[in-house]
């Protein structure tokens, strides 16, 4: 993601419709981290580490998508 700066705001906190390469993109990610958060709920005791471990799925699914699509401000 570029530098956040006075001039790129707009296009920064602005909602992008995704194209369908994004879309195919996404669920993707989606799809992998669902299968990942089945694997700690079925694998992990439940406590604090466990929900840790699921906020930051959660968090690696929001940045990686939020990196799809910011993609075409770098250019």
């Amino acid at each position: 993601m570029p530098r956040v700066t006075l001039d790129n705001l707009d296009e920064i906190f602005t909602y992008h419709r995704p194209n369908h390469v994004q879309t195919g993109k996404y669920e993707r990610i989606n799809k992998a981290t669902k299968e990942y958060a089945k694997v700690l709920l079925e694998a992990c005791p439940e406590g604090r580490e466990l929900s840790i471990a699921l906020t930051n799925l959660q968090l690696v699914r929001m940045t990686a998508n939020m990196a799809i699509a910011v993609e075409h401000v770098e250019d």
